[in-house]
């Protein structure tokens, strides 16, 4: 969930004019941006997204260091690992 203010700064809503056009339009106050669900005591980003959010798609990822930047990228890593290890249809 995102207020109004913090979405319109989101790199991805500033890059896609018709959305940034369609929430500053609005009289909305929030936005909902995603629903995350896990059936463990975490659940990280994707590789793709941990990336996409590195490169300017979320704001808080512009403030990791490096080793906090290397921490998820392991935690990412073996999480995701895992999942194809025991056989996740996902």
């Amino acid at each position: 969930m995102y207020t109004r203010e913090a979405y319109l700064a989101d790199p991805e809503v500033i890059a896609d004019p018709t959305e940034f056009a369609r929430i500053s339009e609005s009289e909305a106050t929030h936005v909902l941006v995603s629903i995350l669900a896990s059936a463990g005591p975490e659940s990280p980003v994707t590789e793709h997204r941990f990336v996409s959010n590195l490169g300017g798609g979320n704001n808080a990822a512009l403030r990791l260091d490096a080793d906090q930047i290397r921490a998820q990228a392991k935690k990412i890593t073996a999480y995701w690992k895992n999942r194809a290890i025991i056989g996740d249809p996902d």
